[in-house]
């Protein structure tokens, strides 16, 4: 197989391996694709066992969701590290439930937090619930927008 031939090569030059718009190993697989579902599932066991230095990239705005306990995870590590100035994020414990209720990912979690955190610095204050619930509304509206069909501020899809 040519991965086998490129792994082998990557290996040998101790080089990285970028796959663009790896997506279609994150699509479900359909019953009627057989030959397609084939590929994925050998290309997927190849990776498992790639011992080199490999990317994978897409252009998806939208990944799997976890759950609360995870996302609540999540969010305590972030904001254990969102401090400003004036201090430690200030959240009570039904504000960090309500954020991990939130159908977010890693990435936006992420992101959300470094958003609250810009935001409180600016404000030269704390980052709080209302930081980040703008932040998140904010990340709703940037989904939205590049989820949708055909014409956006200017550009076509």
């Amino acid at each position: 197989m040519v991965l086998d031939r490129i792994f082998h090569i990557a290996k040998h030059f101790n080089a990285i391996i970028l796959i663009d718009e790896a997506d279609v190993f994150m699509e479900n697989r359909a019953s009627y694709h057989s030959n397609h579902n084939r590929l994925v599932t050998i290309s997927l066991r190849k990776l498992k066992y790639y011992e080199g230095l490999l990317f994978l990239t897409t252009n998806r705005i939208k990944y799997a969701d976890l759950t609360k306990d995870a996302r609540r995870g999540i969010l305590t590590s972030f904001l254990t590290d969102a401090h400003t100035a004036q201090g430690p994020p200030v959240l009570e414990p039904s504000e960090l439930d309500r954020l991990a209720s939130m159908q977010l990912n890693g990435r936006d979690v992420k992101n959300l937090v470094s958003i609250a955190q810009a935001l409180a610095a600016v404000d030269k204050s704390r980052v709080t619930y209302q930081y980040l619930e703008s932040a998140a509304k904010a990340n709703d509206r940037f989904v939205d927008e590049f989820s949708s069909k055909g014409r956006m501020n200017g550009l076509y899809t």
